[in-house]
């Protein structure tokens, strides 16, 4: 039974499946670690203050993913009934709810950047907490481009195509380590006559806010003007809110989101308490 099960998990359906994401999921990993490595040519105030931020990241990015989640679940159950007109739709109403709430919770946080970061690394040094702010103003405003993407992503894979999101998350990396390595480090061409030292950390920050809108940018490029998608975004400017599809999706969806706070706010909160030690030690947790 064990021998018969394990070759039904390594059938090539799903390994068709499986393989892009976890190619997928180990690009959004390396994506992090690249990011703190780059960070680590400004010094430990900016690392920490990246790696304070990113316990903040987590929960809201999680938030989006497990909204995600249910519109790859609501996706894959329209799909098997042959409903090809409520897959569109579920993507279209997942988006608007999503990125609605990406972008409420993106102003809140550019807005009260300053009191946000006052209120959790208030033990941070002040040279911290100036970086931490930068690099939360900049991440707020990336969360509804975040948001598009995983959406996308997730109806796709609920739809059977795996592939298109491992391809976007990959030029979404490269086209991170390419503008994060000229934005941090800066860019030397004397033959040209250029000097431009970077921008510091708000290089940092503005190379990743800049690679999530490219990601969402392809992601929104697939599902609208390629007819061969699995799931089509028509009339994108057009909408009218279904109750139906909404209640199936947040029903998923919210539990995942519990489970997912939980986790995340264990971490805030350890790196809350992480703060309180020093520079070094939140440099050494992060890494």
């Amino acid at each position: 039974m064990l021998k018969a099960r394990m070759k039904e998990m390594l059938s090539p359906d799903v390994m068709h499946l499986a393989v892009p994401i976890i190619i997928e999921q180990s690009l959004i990993m390396l994506m992090g670690l690249v990011n703190a490595i780059m960070a680590s040519a400004l010094g430990q105030e900016a690392v920490s203050a990246v790696g304070s931020v990113d316990a903040i990241n987590n929960i809201l990015i999680s938030l989006f993913s497990s909204l995600a989640i249910g519109s790859t679940v609501v996706v894959a159950h329209y799909i098997g009934r042959g409903e090809r007109e409520h897959v569109h739709e579920t993507l279209k109403q997942s988006l608007f709810s999503c990125v609605s709430i990406a972008i409420v919770i993106g102003a809140l946080m550019f807005i009260f950047r300053a009191q946000v970061i006052q209120a959790l690394f208030s033990a941070a040094e002040p040279i911290i907490q100036q970086n931490a702010e930068i690099y939360l103003s900049w991440s707020a405003l990336s969360y509804p481009m975040m948001a598009i993407m995983v959406v996308i992503n997730g109806a796709l894979r609920g739809a059977g195509d795996s592939r298109t999101p491992m391809k976007n998350t990959l030029l979404m990396n490269i086209g991170n380590v390419i503008l994060g390595w000229i934005m941090i480090y800066g860019l030397q061409l004397p033959a040209l006559g250029i000097h431009w030292n970077g921008l510091g950390i708000h290089g940092v920050a503005a190379s990743i806010a800049i690679a999530r809108t490219i990601g969402a940018g392809m992601a929104l490029f697939h599902v609208v003007f390629k007819p061969t998608a699995r799931v089509r975004l028509f009339q994108p400017l057009r909408f009218k809110f279904d109750k139906v599809i909404q209640r199936s999706v947040f029903r998923i969806g919210i539990p995942s989101s519990i489970e997912n706070l939980l986790f995340n706010g264990g971490k805030l909160i350890l790196q809350v308490t992480i703060v309180s030690l020093g520079t070094v030690a939140i440099t050494s947790n992060y890494y």
